[in-house]
C-alpha cells in the first residue's frame, strides 16, 4: 500500500511539474530548451524592441502637445504607424518562433530564426534613431518640421528591415 501511495506521489509531482514548466527540452544534438507557449516568447526574444518601441511611443505622446498643428498630425500618424507596426512583428516572432520551435532539430531553422533575431535588433536600433532624431537636444538647430520628416524616414528604414502587411 505505501508503494502505490509512494507511486501515485510520484505520478503527480511529474505531472504538477510538466503542467507549471514554461519550457522543455528537445533531445536532439545538442539539447535545447524551448518555450511551450507562444505568448510567453515575445518578452524574452524581443524585450530590447518591446522597450525601445514603447520609450518611443512614451516620446511621442510627450512632445505632440508642444507641435503645430500639422505637425502633431504627423506624429500622431508616425505613433500610430509604429505601434500597429510593432503588434505585427509581435505575431510575426511568435509565429518564426513556431517554426523553430517545432523544427528545431534542423540547423537551417535555427539559422533562419537567429537571422530573424538579428533583423529584429537592427530595427531596434533604428527605432532608438527614430526616437532620437525627435529630440531637440540633439540637434538644436533643426526645425520642427525637419526633425518630423527625420523621424518618418526612419520609419520607412525600419519597415524595410522585416516588412510587413497591413492585412
Amino acid at each position: 500500500m505505501k508503494n502505490i501511495n509512494f507511486n501515485l506521489l510520484l505520478v503527480f509531482a511529474i505531472l504538477i511539474t510538466t503542467i507549471s514548466c514554461k519550457t522543455y527540452t528537445v533531445n536532439c544534438p545538442p539539447k535545447f530548451k524551448v518555450y511551450k507557449n507562444l505568448e510567453d516568447i515575445f518578452p524574452v526574444y524581443a524585450k530590447d524592441f518591446q522597450l525601445t518601441v514603447k520609450n518611443s511611443l512614451d516620446y511621442m505622446d510627450k512632445i505632440t502637445d508642444t507641435l503645430e498643428v500639422e505637425l502633431k498630425r504627423d506624429v500622431v500618424k508616425l505613433r500610430t504607424d509604429l505601434d500597429q507596426y510593432s503588434s505585427r512583428i509581435e505575431t510575426l516572432t511568435k509565429s518564426n518562433y513556431a517554426g523553430y520551435r517545432d523544427g528545431i532539430c534542423d540547423k537551417d531553422i535555427r539559422k533562419g530564426f537567429q537571422a530573424f533575431q538579428n533583423k529584429l535588433a537592427d530595427m531596434t536600433l533604428k527605432i532608438s534613431e527614430l526616437t532620437a532624431s525627435l529630440e531637440e537636444s540633439k540637434d538644436p538647430f533643426k526645425t520642427d518640421e525637419e526633425k518630423v520628416e527625420d523621424a518618418k524616414k526612419k520609419f520607412e528604414e525600419v519597415k524595410k528591415i522585416i516588412p510587413v502587411n497591413a492585412n
